[in-house]
């Protein structure tokens, strides 16, 4: 994954992050808190990024949940058709478990992000309560 871009807006408090890969760029847009809107607009883009990558990750999941249901298919059709071919049904179960994998880590991911974007504005929320 690689930065495309972080912008902030200072007069808007509106920070936005993109980031992208083979799969496509993905964006992310968060909103300064207005007593840090002219002191601190870092705090904006690292929330942007943390949504930039959760939309990463939540436009991953239903396509590898696709991709396994269609990989399950395709072994209903093997093992109906022709089931002495023990190697293709070696790899297909690969597939499936491979696919899996990646689907538990894409969960894993989000569950991350979404905890770390919600510390983070806890955290920050605490510090500003305590700058007051």
């Amino acid at each position: 994954m690689k930065f495309i871009l972080a912008d902030y807006n200072p007069n808007t408090g509106i920070s936005r992050v993109k980031i992208g890969n083979k799969y496509g760029t993905y964006e992310g847009i968060a909103k300064v808190h207005p007593e840090e809107k002219h002191k601190n607009h870092l705090a904006g883009c690292h929330i942007a990024e943390i949504r930039a990558y959760l939309n990463f990750f939540k436009t991953q999941l239903p396509k590898k949940k696709a991709a396994l249901k269609e990989i399950e298919k395709l072994k209903k059709d093997i093992i109906v058709n022709c089931y002495e071919n023990k190697d293709v049904m070696k790899r297909i179960n690969l597939a499936i478990r491979n696919t899996t994998n990646e689907i538990e880590e894409l969960k894993m991911n989000i569950q991350e992000a979404q905890d770390a974007l919600a510390n983070y504005l806890k955290t920050r929320e605490e510090f500003l309560n305590k700058t007051k």
